[in-house]
């Protein structure tokens, strides 16, 4: 076993960052929060105490990471959940995961019961005569039947479908006086709904695919949090991604991006950077797809922040290229 400490000091502010990674995982998984919470106690510059306003905070976070928008969970999954607010600092001291093997198996009930949701919704048009509104944020709550959580999902894939619909009749109204033969309404329509529900079966796919391993991380990080937010933990595969960002073994763009209403967003170009230097990426440009040198291209509609990140970088010196939307619509 193997725990690595980072000390990160920003000015003029001071911050105390703790990376953790457990090498001989497969064997160490239930020592491995007893570990972790020992070395916080023994070297975080402001260390907690493991009570049960530990673990309300950690089931918190938990639970906003999981489903931040509400449209996995239903009312009685949260009951049972919630039966562990006041459990989570005996299980950490104890090494046990009761809770967290319970949210593994709600969380893929309820990915196989959404999947189906968004897959029935999406084969049809939506009528967008009819006036509706679609909640999002922390406000949110959780819906108690199965019927008013696929309408939860219904009125969030129309939002998607019509943003998508929107953006391109405005960027089909930017190409009328090139002599461009325009789609019908409907041929848009069915563009945009294809394409939100590519990017769903490609998101469920990669949330499909997480193993134990990824969704511990997921847990602990959630433990690691109450901390403070510089506090971390580090499976074999984010442990290698974090040293490669720290070697400076692969490079960005040098842009500031920012996830915003399904898109990545880019917020800044750093001067001197790849992106200034090349000088057509530019602020408020929005990334749909990104290919690397010798790949298909990739669309990042809908995706996280972080894994668009991975798929921008590279090693120094090659090419990527991505699609944007200028501000006016049109794409390039």
């Amino acid at each position: 076993m193997k725990l690595r400490k980072l000390l990160l000091i920003i000015s003029p502010l001071l911050f105390v960052a703790f990376g953790f990674y457990l090498k001989a995982q497969d064997s160490g998984e239930d020592i491995l929060i007893q570990a972790i919470t020992q070395n916080l106690a023994n070297q975080h510059y402001d260390p907690v105490v493991i009570d049960d306003d530990f673990s309300l905070k950690a089931h918190a976070l938990y639970l906003k990471n999981l489903d931040p928008n509400k449209r996995l969970f239903l009312r009685k999954d949260i009951a049972q959940l919630n039966k562990y607010q006041n459990e989570i600092d005996d299980e950490t001291l104890n090494g046990s995961y009761e809770f967290f093997d319970l949210s593994v198996n709600l969380v893929v009930k309820s990915l196989e019961m959404t999947e189906a949701f968004f897959n029935e919704i999406l084969s049809k048009p939506f009528d967008f005569d009819l006036e509706e509104e679609v909640e999002f944020g922390d406000e949110t709550n959780y819906v108690e039947t199965e019927e008013e959580l696929k309408d939860r999902w219904r009125k969030y894939l129309k939002y998607n479908v019509l943003t998508r619909l929107h953006s391109d009749i405005k960027a089909q109204e930017t190409k009328a006086d090139s002599g461009f033969t325009p789609l019908s309404i409907d041929s848009l329509e069915r563009r945009a709904r294809n394409g939100v529900l590519k990017t769903h079966k490609d998101w469920y796919k990669r949330l499909n695919r997480l193993d134990r391993k990824e969704r511990l991380s997921v847990y602990v990080n959630s433990l690691t949090a109450v901390y403070d937010p510089h506090t971390n933990y580090y499976p074999p595969k984010d442990k290698e991604n974090f040293d490669i960002q720290m070697s400076g073994r692969l490079e960005g763009i040098g842009a500031q991006l920012q996830e915003k209403d399904g898109y990545i967003k880019v917020t800044r170009i750093v001067p001197g950077g790849p992106a200034s230097l090349q000088g057509e990426l530019k602020e408020n440009d929005l990334i749909l797809k990104v290919k690397q040198e010798g790949e298909e291209a990739v669309e990042i509609i809908d995706w996280k922040i972080d894994e668009a990140v991975k798929l921008i970088r590279g090693k120094k010196g090659t090419v990527v290229t991505l699609t944007v939307r200028k501000p006016d619509g049109k794409e390039k």
